[in-house]
């Protein structure tokens, strides 16, 4: 007991580590890709189309569909200041491809500004039985999880403390009853993570945030995996819910409830940095 506890412990710290500290050349990195992004988009001016507008009041029980509004093959955002200013959940639609730009894999060509990438399970975490908060679904992906307003909101303020103006989210960023753009998307996948400023995980899905003694899926999952891989871990933030105002008090109660008897400083001596 006390060795899977002290290894609980390690990957606490390390999971606090990655979600509430902004290292400072981190952060420069991240706004000077976002300035050379808006200084990139200056230079080449572009329509873009709004594909989907609700308001968030409106929002629960929705069944959103952008396909009518979008056209086939190009990358969509959700836009962050819409959400958490204008109170409006508000998709965007960028142009397509220049006929020069490698149809696969290159995205330098597309202007795309300051974005953060969502890796999480489709099916997942629920919650406890007879509860329930304000959740929308996507048109042609009913059967994944509905996604919670709450938790697409702690997204966009996360994505806004990095630097990030727009959130590339699957099942809002893709047509979902459209081969054609699935397809294409698909190839992109990589790519998309890739030049993303941050990827944030949500290992429990997204019907609610995961606590950190949660068993998820997300781990066992290649695809998830990949989504890490391509920005990097520097660029990999996990978000979840945390129970406890510090990893001690955390700790403490963990002990407690699997009757851990030993004494507490042979399991853990200091606060996480």
């Amino acid at each position: 007991m006390g060795q899977h506890l002290s290894t609980f412990a390690r990957i606490y710290r390390g999971v606090l580590g990655v979600l509430i500290t902004f290292v400072g050349n981190r952060w420069d990195r991240i706004q000077n890709r976002g300035s050379q992004r808006n200084e990139d988009t200056s230079h080449h001016p572009q329509s873009l189309k709004t594909v989907a507008s609700v308001p968030i009041t409106e929002l629960s029980g929705c069944v959103v569909n952008t396909s009518p509004q979008a056209t086939s093959c190009r990358f969509r955002l959700l836009d962050v200041a819409s959400f958490l200013d204008m109170d409006t959940f508000e998709i965007t639609e960028f142009p397509g491809i220049i006929e020069t730009q490698n149809a696969r894999t290159d995205l330098s060509q597309i202007i795309l500004p300051p974005y953060a990438a969502i890796s999480y399970p489709w099916r997942d975490l629920q919650h406890p039985q007879g509860t329930s908060a304000p959740s929308f679904s996507v048109a042609g992906a009913l059967h994944a999880d509905p996604i919670s307003i709450d938790v697409l909101k702690t997204a966009c303020l996360a994505a806004r403390a990095y630097g990030c103006g727009y959130i590339w989210l699957d099942r809002l960023s893709i047509l979902q009853g459209d081969k054609k753009d699935k397809n294409w998307q698909i190839q992109r996948m990589f790519h998309v993570y890739k030049q993303c400023c941050v990827c944030l995980v949500f290992p429990g899905g997204l019907v609610r945030l995961a606590k950190l003694d949660d068993s998820t899926t997300w781990i066992d999952r290649a695809w998830t995996l990949q989504e890490t891989v391509a920005p990097g871990v520097e660029n990999t933030k996990v978000v979840i819910h945390l129970s406890h105002p510090t990893y001690t008090d955390y700790l403490r109660h963990r002990c407690k409830d699997v009757g851990y008897t030993e004494r507490f400083s042979d399991l853990y001596v200091g606060e996480a940095k």
